[in-house]
């Protein structure tokens, strides 16, 4: 900081009382700028002490995914899903079981049975494994529910986890800027101290300022851009997150929807899985019954890979087995035996 110039010299009256006034000017300024200057040098050194606390901050910031595995594990979700997966399983293991009730009975009995002894028991068997599928459906339902809610408490809690991290890291990054704005308007404080200084001692004062205020525009100028940086980057962070919440959440809606299997048997005939997981036999788009189906596509030996299939996963056929569809190559379907098959 500047010291003050002596000259030699006699002073006497008004010229005297000039030069007093002169010296207690110089020593007004030059006080209040050093004030000023060491005020700056500990208002630079918190705001460091901010951007450094930001710096860490951002640095060990945690990604939304980190957030929603937490959350995941906080409401149970990985045990919905298992639960909800467990009775929709029961659902189609008892559709499949009733799909197969039909060529079972007499195996099942033990004794051949006749044709009122078989519907009665076919029936019997029937009632009760209704009333079984209606029972894991409704418990399907209410674990689809548990785990559509466990999922949403989750995202929800994920995201105001997420967004609570990005309040806090934009309230340090304001704080450590209106710091460093404080810094600057102490060193423009010790400028001004400085430019009275100046009128004083133009000359010897002249290159430390040019060298101090290059020196601050320098640091100040990069400082400026590094926000701007940091500022476009934290937009861009924030950007992104929002298109991962949104892009996590169509995946769970896509998740939830359930794909209707199809198979073609030609010629027209198609055979849908409607949603109850059953099948659907379509004439060009129109429902039809399965002994009409049957006629149609079943016999010769045809398809039966297409039906292996749709047995393969798990979609219940209504009484149509492997025996029903190999009958059909050797019997008349009009057979009483096949009425079921035509809604008879």
């Amino acid at each position: 900081m500047a010291g003050s110039g002596q000259t030699t010299h006699t002073f006497t009256g008004d010229e005297a009382n000039y030069s007093h006034d002169f010296q207690n000017q110089i020593s007004d300024y030059t006080n209040k700028a050093n004030e000023q200057y060491n005020q700056y040098g500990s208002d630079r050194s918190a705001a460091q002490n901010y951007e450094n606390a930001y710096n860490e901050a951002f640095n060990n910031r945690q990604t939304y995914g980190d957030y929603m595995n937490q959350a995941e594990g906080k409401y149970g979700v990985e045990d919905a899903k298992n639960t909800y997966q467990n009775s929709l399983r029961a659902v189609a293991a008892t559709n499949q079981a009733m799909s197969a009730l039909p060529s079972t009975t007499n195996a099942n009995s033990g004794v051949v049975l006749n044709q009122a002894q078989r519907n009665a028991a076919l029936s019997n068997q029937m009632n009760k494994y209704q009333n079984t599928l209606a029972s894991w459906q409704q418990q399907n339902a209410v674990d689809q529910s548990a785990l559509n809610v466990a999922l949403q408490q989750a995202a929800q809690l994920a995201a105001g986890n997420y967004q609570s991290q990005q309040d806090a890291l934009t309230a340090q990054m304001n704080q450590y800027q209106n710091a460093y704005n404080i810094a600057n308007q102490t060193y423009q404080n010790a400028l001004q101290q400085e430019n009275l200084l100046r009128d004083v001692y133009a000359k010897m004062y002249e290159d430390e300022y040019q060298h101090m205020q290059s020196d601050y525009q320098y640091w100040y100028g990069n400082l400026q851009d590094k926000w701007k940086q940091q500022e476009l980057e934290a937009q861009r962070y924030a950007a992104d997150a929002s298109l991962r919440v949104q892009q996590y959440l169509n995946n769970l809606a896509k998740q939830n929807e359930k794909t209707y299997k199809n198979w073609d048997f030609g010629n027209g005939y198609s055979l849908q899985e409607n949603a109850n997981g059953e099948a659907t036999y379509l004439y060009k788009g129109n429902p039809i019954s399965a002994g009409q189906f049957l006629e149609n596509t079943g016999a010769n030996g045809a398809n039966w890979n297409l039906w292996n299939d749709v047995w393969n996963q798990g979609v219940s056929t209504r009484g149509v087995g492997s025996d029903t569809v190999s009958a059909f190559n050797r019997v008349t379907p009009a057979s009483e035996r096949y009425n079921y098959l035509f809604g008879v």
